[in-house]
C-alpha cells in the first residue's frame, strides 16, 4: 500500500509524524477540561420572576399568565411548565431539540421585553436563563462568624469581602451567597405625631424616597469647558436621614425624626442557616462556562487553605460540599482502567507472538492512537469526562487490533524467509483491505451513535465521536509507524525455552479447538438450535434486566429535605431541621459535618428546608448510602410522623423544594380546579404508600398558606379623601 511502503522508504518522516500526534495529544491534554458530563445545551429556557408579597394566584394571573401567552407563539415551542408560588413564579419552556439553545433564549428575551411594562411594577425584572448541565456550582462554602456578630454583619463580610475576592480566582464565573440578611435603616413611624402635624405615612414614604438620592443634571458649557451637573442628596448615615424635611408648614420644617424613629437594622429574616450548630451563610461558587471545574474547585481550596482569602478575625471559611471530589475520584478511576487495560492487551501480546520486539511495535499504536485522539477532543472542545474517558477505556483492546493483525502477517512473511523490509513491505500490502474493512466496520458502529436523535444522542455525541476517531488514528498507525518500526527492528531468530514451551501450550489449544470445531460442523443441527434457544433465552430475560440512565453512587453526602404545612414560620421550620439533625446524629456515626438551610432559593419558602449530611468516605464506612437511607428513613419516620421528609443524593443547588427533581418518578395531575387536583394527589400519594414499594412521596403544591385580608368600604375612603392603595400601604 502506499502509506506503508511511503513509511518504509521514509522511517524520518514517519517518526516526526508520530511524534507530532504525541505532542499536539499532549499539549490538547494539559487544555481538556474536566468534567463528570459533556457539556449539554438542552433547549430548556426558563423566566423566573420574583414578586414579593403576592401570594400564588395573583403570580399566576399576573405574572405567569401573560408570560405564558408572549413565549406560547414563539418557533419551536413544545411544551411550557409553570409554577407559582408565594412571591416567585416560574416558567419553564421547552423546545424541540433542533432548536438553537441561544438563539431560543434570545426569542425569549425579546418575547419578556415587548411585555414589561404589561408586568406588576413591584415585580422585579423577569430573568431568562439557559439550562445547562455543567452550570451547576462547582464548590459550596459555609461561612460561620463569631458570636454576637448580627445577620447584616455577617452578610456584609459574605457579599464584599469573600465573595469579591473569590470571584477574581481563575475561572470561576459567579458567586451565590445564600441565607444573607442585607443592612436596612427601619423607619418606624409615630401615629400620634402623625396626626399632630396632619401628615400620612405616604408622606413619610414620599419624604424619603424624593430626599435621598443623587440626582443628574446634565452638563454645563463655559468656554472651552464642559462641566457635568449633579445634585449630591443621598444620605451617608442615619443622623443624615433623621434631618430629611417632611413637610415645612409656615416655613417650619418638619424633619424625619420628629415624626419617626430611625433604627439602623437588617431586612426581614426570611431564610436560616447553620452549619454544625453556628450561624452560617452558603457560597455557592459556579465555574465560567469554558473552565475547568477540577481547576477551578482546586483554585478555591488552595486560596483557602493558604489563607489567601481574607477574613476578619474570629470568622471561619469551610468547604461544605466539592462536586469536584468525586468527579476527579471517577476519572482517575476510569484513567487508571485505561492504563491496566492497556498494560494487560500488552501481555496478551506478550503471551501470543513471544516475541518483544513485535510486542513493543504493537504496542506503540496504543499511546500514539490515545494521546492523539486528545488532539481531536480538544480540538472539538470536548471535554475529559466520564463517557470520553469511557470511550477511551471500550477502545483499548480495538485500537491494538490493526497493528497485532499486520505485525502478525509480517512476522508470517519474515518466518519465509524475506528481509525484514521485504517482509514489512508485503505483509503490509498484503493485509491491508482487510485491516481497511474490519475498522471501518467498527467506525460505522459507533459513529452513528455520536448522531442519536434526542437527548441521549446529544450525550452520548463525544462518545461516539472519541471511539470512531481513536479506532481511525490506530488505523494509520498500523499503516505507517508499524510497517516502519518492523522494517527496522524484527529479525529472524530462533525462540526460547520459555517461547517454547508457551508454543506447545497454545499448540494443544489449537488442536483442542480444531476438535470442538469439526465436531460442531458435523452437528449442525443442533448447533443452530443451541444457537436459536440462546437468542430466544437472551430476549426474553432482557425484559427482566432493571434499567436507568446512571448508576447509584455513593458520593457520601445526603440531604434530608422536609416540608412543614402551610403558614409554618422560619423558626418553627428551622427548629423541625434541628430536630431532624439530632436523628441522623444517633443513627448515623458515620456524620461529619451537618447543614440545615430553611427558605433559602429564590421563592423563599419558610416551611421548607433541609438538613445536609456529609460522611466518612465509602472506603472509611461499614454501611453503604443505600443502606444508611434506609435505616435512617425508619428513624425518622418513628421519631418524625406526619412530616413530609425525602431522603436524596445532595444536590448542590439553593435547597427547599427542589427535591422532587431528583425523584425516580414524577406524576403529574392536571386539571382546572386546583382544589380537586390537591385532594387527587393526596389521596394518590396515601394509596401510593398503603402499597409498600414507595418512599419519600411528597405533593409539589399543598395550597396556599394561611392569609389574613380585609375589604375596603369605599364609601368611607373616599370620604377621608383617599385611595385604596394608601390604605394598603398603612
Amino acid at each position: 500500500m502506499f502509506l506503508s511502503d511511503l513509511s518504509i522508504r521514509r522511517p524520518v518522516f514517519t517518526i516526526i509524524l508520530s511524534a507530532m500526534l504525541l505532542l499536539f495529544g499532549a499539549i490538547s491534554w494539559s487544555k481538556l477540561g474536566v468534567d463528570m458530563f459533556p457539556k449539554i445545551e438542552a433547549p430548556f429556557i426558563s423566566v423566573s420572576t420574583v414578586y414579593a408579597g403576592a401570594d400564588p394566584e395573583v403570580v399566576e394571573s399576573r405574572v405567569i399568565e401573560p408570560i405564558e401567552d408572549a413565549v406560547s407563539t414563539i418557533s419551536g415551542v413544545k411544551k411550557i411548565t409553570s409554577v407559582g408560588v408565594e412571591s416567585y413564579g416560574l416558567v419553564m419552556v421547552e423546545f424541540e431539540l433542533d432548536v438553537n439553545a441561544d438563539i431560543a433564549a434570545q426569542d425569549v428575551r425579546e418575547r419578556i421585553a415587548k411585555i414589561q411594562q404589561d408586568l406588576p411594577n413591584d415585580a422585579e425584572a423577569p430573568v431568562v436563563e439557559k439550562f445547562q448541565i455543567g452550570a451547576a456550582p462547582v464548590i459550596s462554602l459555609v461561612l460561620t462568624a463569631p458570636a454576637g456578630k448580627t445577620p447584616a454583619e455577617i452578610t456584609y463580610v459574605a457579599e464584599e469581602r469573600v465573595k469579591n475576592q473569590i470571584q477574581q480566582l481563575r475561572g470561576v464565573g459567579a458567586v451565590d451567597v445564600i441565607g444573607k440578611q442585607e443592612r436596612e435603616i427601619h423607619v418606624i413611624a409615630d401615629p400620634a405625631k402623625l396626626r399632630t402635624y396632619g401628615l400620612t405615612l405616604p408622606d413619610l414614604q414620599q419624604a424619603v424616597a424624593y430626599g435621598n438620592m443623587d440626582v443628574p443634571g446634565g452638563h454645563v458649557t463655559t468656554g472651552a469647558t464642559e462641566l457635568l451637573i449633579k445634585t449630591y442628596g443621598e444620605a451617608k448615615s442615619v443622623a443624615e436621614l433623621e434631618r430629611i424635611v417632611v413637610a415645612a408648614p409656615g416655613g417650619a420644617p418638619i424633619r424625619l425624626s420628629d415624626v419617626a424613629t430611625l433604627v439602623d437594622a437588617e431586612e426581614e429574616a426570611r431564610t436560616k442557616a447553620s452549619w454544625d450548630g453556628k450561624p452560617a451563610l452558603s457560597l455557592l461558587v459556579r465555574k465560567q462556562s469554558d473552565a475547568n471545574s477540577v481547576a477551578v474547585a482546586d483554585a478555591v481550596i488552595d486560596a483557602i487553605d493558604s489563607k489567601k482569602i481574607e477574613i476578619p478575625e474570629g470568622y471561619g471559611l469551610a468547604i461544605a460540599q466539592n462536586a469536584s471530589t468525586f468527579t476527579r475520584h471517577a476519572i482517575d478511576d476510569v484513567v487508571f482502567d485505561l492504563v491496566f487495560g492497556a498494560f494487560l492487551a500488552v501481555a496478551v501480546i506478550m503471551l501470543f507472538l513471544r516475541d518483544l520486539r513485535a510486542t513493543f511495535i504493537s504496542a506503540l499504536a496504543l499511546p500514539t492512537s490515545v494521546v492523539g485522539t486528545f488532539a481531536f477532543m480538544n480540538a472539538m472542545g470536548f471535554t475529559a469526562n466520564m463517557l470520553t474517558m469511557l470511550a477511551l477505556s471500550l477502545s483499548i483492546g480495538m485500537l491494538i487490533d490493526d497493528a497485532i493483525v499486520v505485525i502478525e502477517n509480517i512476522h508470517r512473511h519474515l518466518e519465509m524467509g524475506k528481509s525484514p523490509m521485504k517482509a514489512a513491505a508485503d505483509g503490509a500490502k498484503e493485509i491491508g483491505l482487510a485491516v481497511l474493512a474490519t475498522t471501518l466496520s467498527i467506525v460505522a458502529v459507533f459513529v452513528p451513535v455520536a448522531f442519536m436523535k434526542g437527548l441521549m444522542g446529544r450525550f452520548f455525541y463525544e462518545f461516539g465521536l472519541t471511539v470512531a476517531v481513536a479506532i481511525m488514528i490506530s488505523l494509520f498507525v498500523s499503516f505507517t509507524l508499524t510497517p516502519m518500526a518492523s522494517s527496522r527492528m524484527l529479525k529472524h531468530s530462533q525462540p526460547g525455552a520459555l517461547a517454547r514451551a508457551v508454543g506447545k501450550v497454545l499448540d494443544a489449544v489449537d488442536e483442542t479447538y480444531r476438535k470442538i470445531l469439526s465436531w460442531i460442523l458435523s452437528q449442525r443441527a443442533l448447533t443452530v438450535g443451541v444457537g436459536i434457544v440462546a437468542l430466544a433465552a437472551a430476549v426474553v430475560l432482557a425484559r427482566f434486566i432493571p434499567t436507568e440512565f446512571q448508576p447509584t453512587m455513593d458520593q457520601g453526602e445526603m440531604d434530608v429535605s422536609y416540608k412543614m404545612p402551610e403558614g409554618t414560620s422560619l423558626e418553627a421550620t428551622y427548629r423541625r431541621g434541628e430536630e431532624i439533625q439530632q436523628v441522623v446524629l444517633q443513627q448515623v456515626p458515620e456524620t461529619r459535618h451537618l447543614m440545615i438551610t430553611v427558605g433559602s432559593g429564590q421563592s423563599q419558602k419558610v416551611n421548607e428546608g433541609k438538613v445536609f449530611v456529609k460522611m466518612t468516605g465509602s472506603k472509611q464506612r461499614t454501611r453503604g448510602m443505600e443502606e444508611i437511607k434506609v435505616a435512617l428513613r425508619a428513624a425518622l419516620n418513628q421519631a418524625l410522623p406526619g412530616t413530609e421528609m425525602s431522603l436524596i443524593d445532595a444536590d448542590m443547588g439553593e435547597g427547599g423544594g427542589d427535591e422532587q427533581f431528583s425523584k425516580d418518578i414524577n406524576v403529574q395531575l392536571r386539571g382546572t380546579d386546583s382544589k380537586q387536583l390537591r385532594e387527587a394527589a393526596v389521596l394518590l400519594a396515601d394509596k401510593l404508600k398503603q402499597h409498600g414499594s414507595f418512599v419519600d412521596i411528597t405533593i409539589s403544591d399543598r395550597g396556599a398558606r394561611p392569609q389574613f385580608g380585609f375589604r375596603i368600604r369605599r364609601d368611607k375612603v373616599s370620604a377621608a379623601g383617599l385611595m385604596p392603595v394608601q390604605v394598603a400601604g398603612a
